[in-house]
């Protein structure tokens, strides 16, 4: 074990396999092609392959560089950064051939990551026929990534770059679009949205080992990454035995005039750690980007606070790999839903979903780090609300406020700042109050708790008092500890004027049972 975690360790930092040329054409990868945006204001990096040993040039206009080819055929050139603009045109030579993008913009990049919440495509939101009309914007450009899962890190994908435009957009990620087309609105420079995301998918296969400091705790999780291995090649020979079955089992029932049985399903490298990130993310690395939006949780829902160090761990290891230091990255709390209540969901406690809540929102610990909540846009009874353009709306808020400096712009909820306790009522001192709170249905405001020493909870009643929320409750005498919104269906009313929802807290560190 210790020899193989050697060897991937090496081929991982190393950054590993790398696509050879093919009989020494001088080759891209498939994210630089025509209708491209390019990172303003940073360096910018084009590589691919060419005839080993054989000089590369490379030229935006009066911006050229060149580099040699490596052993394997692999250059990579850095040209200086430039300002908003274009259109432009990237030629690459390199010896009797050449190669010419159009339709070049120099923007801001944005990579939109993570599970089905941020794969959900355009055309199935709420409004996305509209949103579609619309969408004839020159200046907003996208590139999807086509789903695949590596066992080591690869320098190419499957994708193209297109103009956002009635036939493009409706199947392009819906939160990406809202989120690009906002912010390509508000700062009229160019923007790029590379979307590379997979449904279903828990946040270990996207991460990189160098999320984890170096010891045990990175040692353990590349322990992880050897055992899925292991697991997927004893299914995959299962695999190859049922296969066989089904063959026989196939053809019997076709000659009886049977339905066939259904084919076996293909075991999956996307659940071993770090394999999508080897196959989705590395081969993005190292274009120049402006920032990250990402929308994923569900999978590791069981994972309850434990997931505090895996997501944490995914976005130190994408900023180390990036080397462009703690770029923004922003991310999506899930909206709620009753995972408890169906049972092949297998969350044993309306609790648990609470637990992630609280585990995303400890990635604000990181710099450059913001959440969007969406308490009020989920759908109890569908894991994917179609309500994609509030999601998409909050995270540009966010961006707008934090990255582009949008001075008074409101970007969050209200948030549980600290809270005092006063004979039998508990003070919550809100911040991020915008305008002022309120209760966005008039009504009283709802999904407090409250407890005692005991540690058991019950209803509490919540009123204003300035920027604070007073909580009381007849059951409970001396109170201890509130909770707000701490349930899976919790779609809490406490609001800022400018229609933010609060964020769900809990004053207390007690243990959640299972």
């Amino acid at each position: 074990m210790k020899n193989s975690l050697r060897i991937w360790r090496t081929v991982f930092l190393l950054g590993v396999i790398s696509t050879t040329s093919l009989h020494g054409e001088l080759r891209l990868p498939a994210l630089f092609t025509d209708h491209m945006v390019l990172q303003r204001g940073e360096p910018i990096r084009i590589w691919g392959w060419a005839e080993p040993g054989e000089e590369v040039s490379v030229g935006i206009g009066d911006n050229k560089t060149e580099d040699i080819s490596d052993e394997r055929g692999y250059w990579s050139a850095v040209l200086p950064p430039m300002e908003a603009g274009g259109p432009y045109e990237i030629e690459i030579t390199g010896g009797s051939e050449e190669i010419t993008r159009g339709d070049v913009l120099v923007g801001d990049v944005w990579v939109c990551s993570g599970q089905s919440n941020m794969f959900w495509k355009l055309k199935q939101s709420d409004n996305g026929a509209i949103a579609i009309r619309d969408s004839n914007i020159p200046e907003l450009r996208l590139f999807s990534v086509e789903r695949n899962a590596t066992r080591y890190p690869v320098k190419d994908v499957i994708g193209h770059w297109s103009r956002s435009n009635p036939e493009t957009s409706p199947e392009f990620s819906a939160v990406a679009f809202y989120f690009g087309s906002e912010i390509q609105v508000e700062l009229g420079v160019p923007i790029g949205l590379i979307h590379s995301s997979w449904g279903g998918t828990r946040v270990e296969p996207w991460t990189p080992p160098t999320g984890y400091p170096e010891g045990e705790a990175r040692d353990g999780f590349l322990s992880t990454i050897e055992e899925g291995v292991g697991v997927y090649e004893e299914s995959m020979q299962a695999y190859g035995n049922d296969l066989l079955n089904w063959e026989k089992a196939k053809t019997q029932a076709l000659l009886e005039g049977r339905q066939t049985p259904d084919k076996p399903r293909e075991p999956s490298l996307r659940r071993v750690s770090t394999n999508l990130y080897n196959a989705m993310i590395n081969p993005l690395v190292p274009f120049s980007i402006r920032g990250v939006i990402w929308y994923q949780g569900e999978a590791n829902r069981n994972d309850r606070l434990a997931y505090t160090e895996k997501f944490q761990a995914l976005i130190r290891g994408w900023r180390n790999v990036w080397g462009q230091g703690d770029f923004p990255f922003y991310f999506v709390q899930l909206a709620p839903f009753n995972h408890s209540l169906i049972p092949r969901v297998k969350t044993p406690s309306p609790l648990t979903l609470p637990l992630i809540w609280e585990a995303q929102e400890n990635a604000l610990i990181l710099p450059n780090t913001g959440m969007a909540t969406i308490t009020d846009v989920g759908n109890l009874n569908n894991i994917h609300p179609t309500n994609k353009q509030t999601v998409g709306h909050r995270l540009g808020q966010l961006a707008l406020a934090k990255t582009y400096g949008r001075v008074g712009l409101v970007f969050s909820g209200p948030h549980y700042q600290s809270h005092r306790v006063e004979e039998d009522r508990v003070h919550i001192l809100i911040e991020n109050t915008g305008r002022g709170l309120i209760s966005r249905d008039g009504k009283e405001l709802d999904w407090f708790e409250i407890a005692g020493a005991d540690q058991q909870f019950y209803p509490a009643k919540a009123k204003f008092e300035d920027n604070e929320v007073v909580v009381t409750s007849e059951k409970v005498e001396t109170p201890v500890a509130v909770r707000f919104g701490f349930h899976e269906s919790a779609e809490p009313n406490l609001f800022n004027r400018e229609g933010f929802p609060a964020v769900p807290f809990r004053t207390d560190s007690w243990e959640v049972p299972q």
